[in-house]
């Protein structure tokens, strides 16, 4: 059994495209040629496979390993079946960290990470999928020497450069505040946002907020003010008044019991500096991480 996913190619599009001289292929824009390549070249066992691109007329077509579920789906199915063990919930986070920072380490930000593109198979294993919003953050590029400016034939030395991405990507509840006050940002910090906003969602059936906009959601705005309290409360049961967390599940909120060593991670993944927030690097060598 397959998944299939299909992309539609638009003609006469203003995007910056792609196409080979005399080619009967269509023409493609620059988005749909990076989620392909992106597709096509990863390979990791929390990354759903891609075993084939089909290209007919004006569609793609993404033929991918098909999965059971998403987190989202499992949560909303817990409201007759009961919600999901503690650890069984680590153990899908755990996988997805791991995605992530494989993915990190290709130099790809996701962009859109969320319940509904983390699926599970048959036998529990997470994929994160849909890299519509996918973006290379990373690039190989030459690095000129100091010959050159002194008339010396040289070399130029290949190096790895990161570049700030663009454009408003994501689901509300997930997007990092950046996303709505920069022109530019970096993809793999927004990703860490996201990563919290889920792990807050698994153990809590809530979301901390509608959207992390200061002007739109008062919550939000009480949390730029004064984060540890927040964090305290969310995940070390403190007995602290915050505003109500969004219910997206209609379900009665659970409380979220973890060690200090957790909060103090958590307070790193949702902070809303992103240059001092956690990289993926910082998670991953978490002891709290290491003991899920």
């Amino acid at each position: 059994v397959v998944a299939v996913k299909t992309l539609r190619i638009k003609e006469g599009s203003d995007e910056k495209s792609s196409w080979s001289a005399g080619s009967q292929m269509p023409i493609m824009s620059q988005r749909v040629l990076e989620e392909l390549g992106i597709a096509a070249n990863v390979q990791h066992p929390n990354i759903v496979r891609t075993f084939e691109i089909v290209v007919e007329a004006n569609t793609c077509y993404l033929v991918m390993e098909a999965c059971t579920t998403n987190l989202l789906s499992l949560l909303q199915q817990s409201r007759q079946a009961g919600s999901p063990a503690v650890g069984e919930l680590n153990r899908y986070f755990l996988q997805l960290v791991r995605g992530v920072h494989y993915l990190h380490n290709m130099g790809i930000g996701h962009r859109d990470l969320k319940l509904d593109n983390i699926c599970i198979t048959e036998q529990g294993t997470v994929k994160i999928v849909d890299f519509g919003c996918a973006t290379l953050f990373r690039r190989r590029q030459a690095q000129a020497s100091f010959l050159q400016q002194r008339a010396v034939p040289y070399t130029a030395s290949v190096d790895y450069v990161e570049t700030l991405s663009v454009g408003i990507c994501g689901s509300d509840p997930y997007m990092a505040p950046e996303l709505f006050s920069a022109s530019s940002y970096l993809a793999p910090k927004v990703d860490i946002w996201a990563l919290g906003i889920i792990y807050f969602a698994l153990r809590h059936l809530q979301f901390p907020w509608a959207v992390a906009h200061e002007a739109r959601d008062s919550g939000f705005r009480a949390f730029v003010k004064s984060p540890q309290p927040f964090i305290g409360t969310w995940f070390g049961g403190d007995n602290i008044q915050v505003p109500p967390a969004v219910n997206f599940l209609n379900m009665t909120q659970r409380q979220c019991q973890v060690t200090r060593t957790a909060q103090l991670i958590m307070s790193r993944v949702l902070d809303v500096n992103p240059t001092t927030r956690a990289d993926i690097y910082d998670i991953i060598r978490d002891p709290w991480f290491q003991s899920l």
